[in-house]
C-alpha cells in the first residue's frame, strides 16, 4: 500500500523545522463496507482537532467518503492527473523523489502536484513513499514528517 491505513497508524509533522510535532494524523477508526474499507482520521495540532472519512477500496485508491473523489491512486504512475475540484487537478509529476527531513531522508517518493485551470503549478505538493504514506507537504512551506507509528 502506499499509504498504509491500519488502526492506530499515526504520523506526526514539523510544520517550522525545529524537528517538534505540530501536528498529528492518526487513523482512528476502520469499517468495512462490502470489499472496501471506511478509514477515520483524527487530525490534532494539539489545540482544534478535527475528523475526516476516506473510503478505500480493494485495489486500494483512497477517495473520499461521503462523495468519491479520487484522492490518491495506490499505484499511480507519471504524469497521471486527477480533479481536485473544479478546476484544480493533481498531476504525478516523479516517481522517484527524495525528500530531506530532519529524521530521515526518503528516496523514491512519489511527487504530485496541486494544478490551476490554466495549467500552473499552485505551489502545493504531497511527497508519498510506499508503505509509509505523506513524507512531506509543501504548500509552499513544508509540513515535515519526523515520526511514524505503524501496526
Amino acid at each position: 500500500m502506499l499509504f498504509p491505513l491500519s488502526l492506530n497508524n499515526v504520523w506526526k509533522y514539523d510544520s517550522n523545522g525545529d524537528n517538534i510535532a505540530e501536528f498529528e494524523l492518526r487513523v482512528t477508526n476502520v469499517t468495512s463496507m462490502g470489499s472496501d474499507k471506511v478509514i477515520e482520521f483524527t487530525r490534532d495540532d494539539y489545540s482544534a482537532p478535527y475528523s475526516y472519512s476516506v473510503r478505500q477500496l480493494s485495489n486500494g485508491d483512497l477517495y473520499t467518503h461521503p462523495g468519491g473523489m479520487l484522492l490518491l491512486p495506490d499505484n499511480p504512475t507519471l504524469n497521471q492527473t486527477w480533479l481536485e475540484y473544479a478546476p484544480y487537478y493533481w498531476k504525478v509529476v516523479s516517481l522517484s523523489s527524495t525528500v530531506v527531513t530532519a529524521s530521515c531522508t526518503y528516496s523514491n517518493c512519489i511527487r504530485i502536484d496541486e494544478y490551476d485551470g490554466t495549467d500552473t503549478h499552485t505551489g502545493f505538493s504531497q511527497y508519498y513513499k510506499r508503505g509509509i504514506g505523506i513524507v512531506q507537504y509543501s504548500n509552499p512551506g513544508s509540513d515535515q514528517l519526523i515520526e511514524v507509528t505503524l501496526n
